[in-house]
């Protein structure tokens, strides 16, 4: 009789084993990363409109913490992009960008979440802080829904093919 509760045990365990982790998809997301309410949730409700999933960070900190769950083992979201604002309170753009490039180091990522600045900021010298920070992308505000097409098309083309034929669109 133990033996067979022993044998049930085994099974179950395979079982549990079979539907852990590696066979969880994640959820692709795109990380909003502003202070201010209404460029978040202007800019969510353009990539929402692609059927594309988005998260909000309300500052650099917030941002790197998001970052750091994500790679947690158990979680259920893989961040695609992150658009991030430069100024900020606690914690900027780009600090938080230079924070997010160890965090990937630390975690032995394989490849770099792309990183595009959005912010009212157009000088030589800014642009540079971005690049050198380790971003990809320095896109001045406001942003148009055309500009963000091009950004989510350069970034996350896998996303847009998964969203349209969410939606049908072949």
């Amino acid at each position: 009789m133990d033996k067979k509760k022993d044998n049930q045990s085994l099974v179950t365990s395979a079982a549990d084993l079979m539907a852990g982790p590696l066979s969880k998809a994640k959820k692709k997301i795109i990380l909003v990363t502003d202070d201010s309410y209404y460029n978040r949730k202007t800019v969510s409700e353009m990539i929402n409109r692609k059927n594309m999933k988005t998260m909000e960070a309300i500052n650099g900190q917030d941002a790197v913490v998001k970052v750091q769950n994500s790679f947690d083992k158990d979680s259920d979201i893989e961040i695609q992009l992150i658009l991030m604002d430069l100024e900020m309170p606690i914690m900027g753009g780009i600090e938080a960008t230079i924070e997010i490039r160890k965090l990937e180091k630390r975690n032995n990522k394989k490849w770099v979440i792309p990183i595009v600045a959005l912010t009212a900021h157009n000088s030589a010298n800014h642009k540079n802080n971005c690049f050198k920070a380790g971003m990809q992308e320095h896109v001045v505000k406001p942003v148009t829904s055309n500009i963000l097409k091009a950004i989510l098309e350069k970034y996350t083309t896998n996303l847009l093919k998964e969203a349209s034929i969410v939606d049908g669109n072949n």
